[in-house]
């Protein structure tokens, strides 16, 4: 899944998020801020009350964006600006089942009591 530059993923039932590590491309402070920029556009596209989306798509000079929000989850990646949009959800399906299989990897469901 090289393709995906950046993700972010967020179970709704336990309010925990996973993404990997920052990609060269969003290593400088500039990257960083331009990164979670995007990721802010893309929430505040699909929470804005007059319009909610359930699927967000869009294709900037640096970047394309989608971003999908269930009743489950909120998955929002960040894809070369050249790859197709059928491209980008694909590689978005795939992650996603990736990402369900590993979720007890990358989250942690279970809580240890001392």
């Amino acid at each position: 899944m090289s393709c995906i530059w950046h993700f972010l993923y967020k179970n709704k039932r336990t309010n925990l998020i996973t993404s990997p590590k920052l990609p060269p491309v969003f290593k400088s402070q500039e990257g960083k801020e331009r990164l979670f920029e995007q990721y802010m556009y893309m929430n505040k596209s699909m929470v804005n009350p007059n319009c909610r989306l359930k699927v967000f798509y869009h294709t900037g000079t640096t970047e394309s964006l989608i971003g999908w929000k269930t009743s489950q989850f909120d998955l929002y990646m960040v894809f070369h600006p050249l790859l197709s949009k059928e491209k980008a959800i694909n590689l978005g399906n795939t992650l996603y089942k990736w990402i369900k299989q590993e979720e007890s990897r990358l989250l942690l469901l279970t809580f240890p009591t001392y």
